[in-house]
């Protein structure tokens, strides 16, 4: 399970130990208001605005928010928007004011798009307007934006609908059945999959799941937010019993038809890693067996939903578990990149479309966690990896020619790295056992520019006790890490020796 950014980074400070404790931690302190409390400083939705080198950030909390900018070139830091101001922008044109800045995209370096409640709107920092692009209707779920961000899909009550704009909406399907769901995550999230909705590149598609459940037993649970207590039935598959059935279906946005790719049998296999090849001729899945031991990456026709190749097939005695699409190299439909972990490492693996493999691009006892984009060439990538050590993650440019790597993360710790336009600068935020929290700006040959946070520790007045990382090794051989913490004024003289045997 992996453990969200700001959990890590939590787990990382309370290891700090600061000379000057004097408070102890209360209950109230770590349940109720540790996370807020205890948070380090940070840039709330720290990016990259096109067409320049300038990035933006949201600072301050709720109500007092506002959009800041600052540059490569250039220290100073700028208010673009205040949150006040957009809300006074809004309440003139008669909508209900924002509790907090929204979140936004950047659509070019004068406008960023946003959900207001049901509409989606972009707003121009130059004429201080909002305008709203398309919208959705009340209790729509799982929306999806367009790669062109005007379409949007989403669903009510299991069906999946098409807005190509505000006042014209397609209905996709009209399953009457409950059980049947429509453009919603399937498999139960496994495997990658965390949505149901896949937009084709130039936006003339739509791919989608459809889940069958009427052969799937009910699973009681109690809901306790009500009084009394109320018994609600899910559809869950005890082990050995019948798993609910997937099938793929893709809408022609022109035609408003949709084609079903023929995945054949077994209907309760899995269906993962849906991606669409650059050219929206073909789409590819990963088909994997119910045992979890057999995956199958097979190219579909797009018109005609039949199956064009098997592209390879990857087998393994426990597992194969696939949890990423392919990864088109830029400008190319012939060529991709694949995770597996064949070696018993998670690398990347270069084919072509046809199946072949042609390297492998990453090797070594460690774990890619992450793929993070292409340079402008296209003939180098970036990673995020545990290369340095199991307990850290450090970002690296890596050559699809030879495979050479640099780290330009090198700082001990676990680094996010944000890519910035044409990949010549990157702002890397990083955190370890003595560090809160650092951010900073810094170029393609991994030189510090400027430091744009150095955290204060939040816990710098408690006594917290004490933590030690170490390895220890199973009986098979095989290291384990552990993390130890230690009450304060621990003494372990008093402790009586237990054996965990």
């Amino acid at each position: 399970m992996k453990l969200s950014r700001s959990i890590i980074s939590i787990l990382l400070y309370l290891a700090v130990q600061i000379p000057a404790q004097e408070k102890f931690l209360s209950v109230e302190d770590v349940v109720l208001n540790g996370y807020r409390k205890f948070s380090p400083v940070n840039m709330s939705q720290l990016s990259w605005i096109p067409q320049t080198g300038k990035f933006a950030w949201i600072d301050g909390a709720k109500e007092k928010s506002a959009l800041m900018i600052s540059s490569v070139s250039d220290s100073r830091i700028d208010t673009l928007l205040k949150l006040a101001s957009l809300n006074e922008i809004l309440e003139k044109e008669n909508e209900e004011p924002l509790n907090a800045f929204p979140v936004i995209e950047w659509k070019n370096k004068n406008e960023f798009y946003y959900w207001n409640k049901d509409n989606y709107c972009s707003f121009n920092l130059s004429e201080k307007k909002q305008t709203v692009i398309n919208s959705v209707p009340k209790g729509a779920d799982v929306r999806s934006i367009a790669p062109n961000k005007v379409f949007i899909s989403y669903t009510i009550k299991n069906n999946l609908f098409v807005n190509l704009a505000p006042d014209r909406r397609v209905r996709i399907n009209d399953d009457k059945d409950t059980n049947i769901v429509n453009g919603q995550a399937v498999h139960r999230n496994e495997f990658g999959i965390n949505s149901g909705i896949f937009w084709s590149p130039d936006n003339n598609y739509i791919a989608f799941y459809r889940m069958d459940q009427t052969m799937v037993t009910d699973y009681p649970l109690v809901d306790l937010n009500y009084t009394p207590a109320r018994l609600q039935n899910i559809k869950y598959p005890m082990a050995g019993q019948t798993s609910h059935q997937v099938t793929v279906g893709i809408l022609e946005i022109k035609t408003g038809k949709t084609c079903w790719l023929k995945t054949g049998v077994p209907a309760d296999q899995y269906l993962t890693s849906l991606c669409w090849s650059p050219d929206e001729k073909y789409f590819y899945i990963a088909h994997l067996n119910r045992d979890q031991n057999d995956l199958r990456l097979i190219k579909y026709d797009v018109i005609t939903g039949d199956q064009v190749k098997i592209l390879f097939e990857e087998k393994n005695d426990k597992y194969v578990e696939p949890l990423e699409p392919m990864i088109f190299l830029p400008h190319s439909s012939d060529k991709f990149l694949w995770n597996s972990q064949r070696d018993g490492f998670n690398h990347l693996y270069l084919y072509d479309s046809d199946g072949n493999l042609v390297k492998q691009a990453t090797r070594g006892e460690w774990v890619v966690t992450s793929f993070n984009g292409f340079d402008e060439s296209g003939n180098s990538f970036f990673i995020t990896s545990t290369k340095e050590s199991p307990l850290e993650r450090h970002y690296y440019r890596v050559s699809l020619i030879d495979g050479t790597m640099e780290n330009l993360a090198p700082d001990a710790g676990f680094h996010t790295v944000l890519n910035g336009p044409g990949y010549h600068y990157f702002i890397d935020s990083y955190t370890n056992v003595s560090t809160p929290r650092v951010i900073n700006l810094i170029d393609k040959k991994a030189r510090v520019i400027r430091n744009l946070i150095t955290a204060e520790n939040p816990l710098k007045d408690y006594k917290i006790g004490t933590t030690k990382i170490f390895s220890i090794k199973n009986e098979e051989g095989i290291v384990l890490f552990c993390r130890m913490i230690t009450p304060p004024d621990f003494a372990p003289d008093l402790v009586p020796l237990v054996s965990l045997r």
